[in-house]
């Protein structure tokens, strides 16, 4: 996924949260539908972190004018809970990914004690315009070598862009 300002300004993002001083960047706050092959709709959400025992900080990304904030999304760590779904099997089929960002502010609740001042940012807060991805996934097998010497057999996505 990529966020680009594509704007004639300097933008700042909250894209997510940030744990552990940063060791840990959760960038969720893009919202994906994912439609099934069957046409059965999936609201997306993030299975991790599962819990959080410690300081949560903001993931702010500054972008000047053409920069771009690029992120990967492994679908195999979302849920669809609005539809009681928690882990997502991918049979072959076409697929369609759709992202929606609405930027939001930081507020002074949310900002820890020593990063307040994150609070004062002007963020972009209109809904970012994005286009649906339209995937076709078929399954592969392929053998990859193991560190023991041995051979693994995992089956992998191909992704086809029509």
């Amino acid at each position: 996924m990529e966020l680009r300002n594509a704007t004639s300004q300097d933008q700042t993002f909250n894209v997510g949260i940030s744990l552990a001083n940063g060791a840990k960047q959760y960038p969720h706050a893009v919202k994906y539908t994912l439609t099934l092959p069957s046409g059965q709709v999936l609201h997306l959400e993030p299975v991790e972190p599962g819990f959080i025992a410690g300081r949560v900080d903001p993931l702010i990304a500054s972008l000047p004018v053409g920069a771009a904030f690029s992120f990967e999304v492994d679908l195999r760590k979302y849920a669809a809970p609005k539809e009681k779904i928690w882990k997502i099997n991918f049979p072959p089929g076409s697929y369609t990914l759709q992202a929606q960002f609405t930027g939001r502010a930081v507020s002074m609740a949310e900002a820890n004690l020593d990063f307040k001042g994150v609070a004062l940012m002007r963020y972009w807060l209109a809904p970012c315009p994005v286009h649906p991805l339209f995937l076709r996934l078929r399954l592969r097998r392929r053998w990859y070598p193991s560190a023991d010497g041995s051979w693994l057999l995992l089956w992998n996505w191909c992704e086809t862009h029509p």
